[in-house]
């Protein structure tokens, strides 16, 4: 999203409030960009590459080794309705309605988000998101993936070689086999 002076209303309606609520200009920092702020609920907008600049600087400064705690979600999971009971908000830009995500899959915030245009954070999810990061939740994340990726790799694995050894033919009713009984199979012979 280019830079737009700050204070600066924009045609942008604001997901989460509607009716007209226009997004203001906010730049950060020094930076020369800008994010999206409504002056009604402290919702941000953030373009994708804003979004990937405050994600890189957060990771450069996280705690790395270090063991992050899941927390259970903290009740931040709940469904989030807006004031007009819809569930799922538009994009700012395109009025597409935008997809809700577990941000990291673990970190328990959920985060609005239009694949073409950018992400919406409602008041204080992005500082949550920024801390959760330099705590090393994303690195974590990143690691709990892989383990589960690995896991889930073995057990297709087993289950190939089972399905593999098991009798092309049906057993003779007199000896009923059992996935159990190719299991033993496998590990016993």
């Amino acid at each position: 999203m280019p830079a737009e002076d700050p204070g600066t209303a924009t045609e942008h309606i604001c997901p989460a409030c509607g009716d007209d609520h226009r997004l203001v200009s906010r730049r950060l920092n020094e930076q020369r960009v800008s994010v999206l702020e409504c002056g009604l609920c402290g919702g941000f907008w953030l373009g994708n590459e804003v979004f990937q600049l405050l994600e890189e600087r957060a990771q450069n400064t996280a705690t790395t080794g270090a063991t992050f705690e899941h927390q259970k979600h903290r009740g931040a999971l709940h469904q989030r309705a807006d004031p007009h009971g819809r569930y799922y908000r538009a994009c700012p830009v395109c009025s597409i309605l935008m997809h809700r995500r577990n941000y990291g899959r673990r970190s328990g915030i959920l985060i609005d988000t239009c694949k073409e245009h950018g992400i919406w954070f409602d008041f204080g999810e992005l500082d949550k998101m920024l801390r959760w990061i330099k705590l090393g939740g994303l690195h974590q994340a990143k690691r709990w993936e892989a383990e589960s990726a690995r896991q889930q790799d073995q057990t297709d694995r087993l289950m190939q070689r089972i399905e593999s050894a098991r009798p092309s033919q049906p057993v003779s009713t007199s000896g009923v086999r059992t996935i159990v009984d190719d299991i033993l199979d496998y590990f016993l012979n």
